[in-house]
């Protein structure tokens, strides 16, 4: 509680962090605590409800603001949540955080922290640069007596049930092996409600759960037997509880629809009765939940487990719960064939069933293992959180994990990336023992090289990229018609993993040995490896061109668009978008060839493909999008056909800006940057109120990406209120040298750091200031200072390279000149012009044309 009162209580506006603890430790009850603390010091309290179906921008765009300014925003079940949808809530709470003026904290829960976690932190550092800790939550049972979490608990049961006599019952002896807090607290509620019904104490855990839901059984006979409130019995009531925790809060048509499936209702009108007395047993606690879940969690798993027929679980004390109905129920409600199918429960579903197998071994054996042997894409569907935890149950089936591992994404996919790399691992330490074909070494080698890159973990992939590398070139050497293509891959494989660790000069020996068996291979077999043959040649361009060799470059690049272009005409869907991408890597070549013609041709070609495929896959094609706008923007610029260059810019600027809703920290730099060069671009076109209000949002976004990353953001941000000073001295706006005046207080501070590089800058904003005061007549004294000060530092510049500085040093007299006139000193007006033009000066430059960035 001390370190969240310290976390809640920080300055910053925004902060996040998680608390993570093994199921029935105490989380949930800690958070509900905080919580009402907080509530009490004037904090909105949100609890956030995973439901993928709503648009978070929208929810929380919506939501009331509280008039305190402070949000706790509790979030449950976080590692059960999609990155994606984690991410984006995240941004959104961030974002709101930064645009009015609200103190929001974000509290995170979830069983663990391994791998998901991790991962997190580290999408957090590079899209939000947010520092987001983690608090585990030791079991109370390290630092309380078992006993004594059980009196504190027994007391008020006691107290409830009116049983003053219940308050001498002892803990049980199995209590005293028991850390989670849950688990002695049912077993404290068990005790007192047996002492009150002069009942026998379960002896053990399970028993507990078993006597706890002997209870609710007994309440469904009563509504349904005695008072007659419910039309459903016992069993199938018993039958729906199990249905409504493993399917989850669902609507009332979906949950018609899984009552049906499993055999509980045959008709809409049986549906909705077993529905509504549900209802009166467990109220839904959200607006979409039909059916509520038993809670909490443990017992609801432990419903599914002691449900479950099985040889090993207390025949004696639990045989009355063994229905033989749960033993296809599951495989009846998840019976669908590819992930397009699935039903809307399909992930917690089999979320539900992993976590009831830690604990239930038998619940793998003989329901959750066989139904993924027989569907093995329900667990890729169940999402990479979800996905990890099946890894985790002691003694999975390796072969279950072979299974599913073709079936995730070969590329990059932000919700099951990490999951598949610690899946691969398990794959490769299980079967590297298991033989010795120096083949299948390799290949588990490079598969788990490859997960590793994708999840971001790149100096890590690169020992197993070597080893596969290794293998296969000693395969290839005695039996090359076999292993050539293999060893090809390989090399493809560990030059791109050595660029994406920053070693790009070392990726390219490897590159172009690929490219050269690539060569050899297509003159045997084309239609196999030509593909292959474009990738080396688009990646051998792309290495070269970033190491600035263009001229090295273009005519790989040619190549593999050349190759590309054929392959998209017979199979489009396969090659179109690796076309695209190689057109805009020609296109940035051509580009710093001054090919400006032929690299408008390029970047046309691309921006029609990413149309069409923005159209159906816009997650993953709209940044490509944008980011061939922007150059198309910049190649039409050159060309002076400013009208297309201002429409492609708005293309860019208006993706960008929809990108940066969902990831800030990826996207709100290219969107500045776009707004700068579309206002760059309105001007000449004489359009300066739609320059003005572009520059002034490339203001606004440089200003809060300064507060992530200073050193980096710090000199764009005044480079843009310089800018915006000289649109707004063209539209007569008073406050044009205010805007200026700010730029120089930060172009000050960066010359301090670094003068060689930012004091011209302070020169020409203090320049630019005067002529900004002298323009709108405001501030001349305040000026006169400015001016003073960027001729002594110009003349000073001029001295050392006077090619590159007399010209701002003579534009700066003629600011001078038009000072003194304001201040009505005429004459030493008259003077200074009288010099210039006898230095045959001719005052034709505007200081605010140039931002010295």
């Amino acid at each position: 509680m001390k370190e969240l009162a310290a976390w809640i209580n920080m300055a910053d506006p925004f902060g996040l962090r998680l608390i993570h603890a093994a199921g029935g430790h105490g989380k949930t009850r800690l958070a509900n605590h905080f919580a009402a603390i907080c509530a009490q010091q004037g904090w909105a309290v949100w609890r956030v409800i995973h439901d993928a179906s709503e648009q978070l921008g929208t929810l929380v765009g919506r939501l009331p603001l509280p008039e305190s300014g402070k949000v706790l925003a509790v979030v449950d079940y976080a590692d059960r949540w999609s990155t994606s949808h984690l991410l984006a809530l995240i941004g959104h709470l961030r974002k709101l955080s930064s645009h009015a003026p609200v103190m929001v904290r974000v509290l995170l829960l979830a069983r663990s922290a391994s791998f998901w976690w991790p991962a997190m932190v580290g999408r957090l550092d590079s899209d939000y640069a947010l520092d987001a800790a983690a608090l585990s939550l030791p079991p109370l049972g390290s630092q309380v007596d078992p006993a004594t979490m059980f009196a504190v608990a027994r007391d008020p049961f006691a107290d409830y049930l009116e049983a003053p006599e219940a308050k001498t019952i002892v803990a049980p002896a199995f209590v005293a092996d028991e850390s989670h807090v849950l688990a002695v607290h049912m077993a404290a509620l068990a005790a007192v409600d047996a002492c009150c019904r002069e009942a026998k104490a379960p002896s053990s855990q399970h028993a507990v759960s078993a006597y706890l839901l002997r209870r609710e059984h007994a309440h469904w006979s009563a509504l349904h037997e005695r008072s007659g409130r419910t039309t459903t019995n016992a069993a199938t009531m018993r039958r729906a509880t199990y249905l409504a925790t493993l399917i989850g809060g669902v609507s009332r048509p979906e949950t018609h629809v899984a009552l049906q499936r499993s055999d509980l209702a045959s008709s809409p009108e049986a549906a909705n009765q077993i529905i509504d007395d549900h209802q009166s047993c467990y109220p839904p606690t959200t607006r979409m939940s039909a059916m509520e879940p038993l809670l909490p969690d443990r017992l609801g798993e432990d419903l599914i487990g002691l449900s479950t027929p099985s040889n090993s679980v207390l025949q004696t004390d639990s045989n009355w719960l063994f229905d033989d109905w749960t033993l296809t129920a599951p495989t009846n409600l998840l019976s669908h064939d590819t992930p397009d199918q699935a039903p809307p429960w399909t992930a917690h579903a089999v979320t539900v069933l992993i976590e009831a197998a830690h604990r239930w071994p038998h619940i793998a054996e003989q329901v959750l293992i066989p139904l993924l042997n027989q569907r093995p894409h329900l667990a890729v569907t169940a999402g990479g959180a979800t996905l990890i935890r099946l890894i985790e149950i002691p003694n999975v089936d390796p072969d279950l994990l072979l299974l599913i591992e073709p079936l995730l994404p070969r590329n990059r996919h932000v919700d099951l990336d990490v999951a598949a790399a610690v899946l691969t691992a398990r794959i490769k330490e299980h079967w590297l023992p298991q033989t010795e074909n120096r083949a299948v070494h390799a290949g588990l080698h490079s598969i788990y090289a490859w997960r590793l890159r994708n999840s971001g973990r790149f100096n890590e992939a690169i020992p197993p990229a070597t080893e596969s590398m290794n293998i296969y070139r000693e395969l290839a050497g005695t039996d090359p018609d076999a292993h050539l293509g293999d060893l090809a891959m390989s090399l493809t494989n560990f030059g791109l993993i050595l660029a994406e660790a920053n070693r790009r000069v070392e990726a390219l020996a490897p590159t172009e040995e690929a490219v050269r068996i690539y060569r050899q291979l297509c003159g045997a077999d084309p239609a196999s490896y030509l593909q292959h043959l474009a990738s080396g040649l688009h990646n051998l361009g792309m290495f070269l061109s970033i190491g600035e060799f263009p001229e090295q470059a273009i005519a790989h690049t040619e190549e593999a668009v050349a190759i590309r272009q054929r392959l998209a005409e017979t199979e489009p869907g396969t090659y179109l978008s690796d076309l695209a991408r190689s057109l805009c890597n020609l296109c940035a070549e051509q580009s710093m060839l001054n090919r400006h013609d032929d690299a408008l041709s390029s970047a046309k070609q691309a921006i029609k493909i990413y149309r069409r495929l923005s159209e159906t896959n816009p997650a993953i094609h709209l940044p490509d999008l944008a980011r061939t706008s922007y150059n198309l923007g910049i190649i039409l610029a050159e060309l002076d056909r400013r009208d297309q260059a201002i429409s492609a810019l708005q293309d860019a600027v208006a993706i960008y800006r929809n990108l940066g809703d969902s990831n800030p920290r990826l996207y709100l730099a290219d969107l500045a940057l776009s707004l700068r060069m579309l206002s760059e671009n309105l001007l000449p076109a004489n359009r300066v109120g739609e320059a003005a209000s572009a520059v002034e949002e490339a203001v606004a976004v440089y200003a809060n990406l300064v507060d992530e990353d200073a050193p980096l953001y710090l000199p764009k941000l005044a480079g843009s209120l310089h800018s915006l000073g000289g649109i707004l001295v063209r539209l007569g706006r008073d406050d044009a040298p205010a805007r200026v005046k700010e730029a120089i207080d930060i172009y000050r501070e960066l010359s301090d750091l670094n003068p060689t590089l930012y004091v011209p800058a302070l020169a020409t904003s203090l320049w630019a200031y005067a002529f900004a005061c002298s323009s709108v007549e405001r501030n001349l004294a305040s000026a006169l200072g400015a001016i003073s000060e960027a001729i002594s530092v110009f003349e000073a510049l001029a001295v050392r390279l006077p090619q590159q500085f007399v010209p701002s040093l003579m534009g700066s007299y003629f600011t001078f000149s038009y000072v003194l006139d304001g201040l009505g000193q005429t004459d030493d007006a008259n003077e200074i012009r009288l010099w210039l033009q006898a230095q045959a000066v001719e005052d034709d430059i505007d200081p605010l044309a140039h931002s010295g960035e």
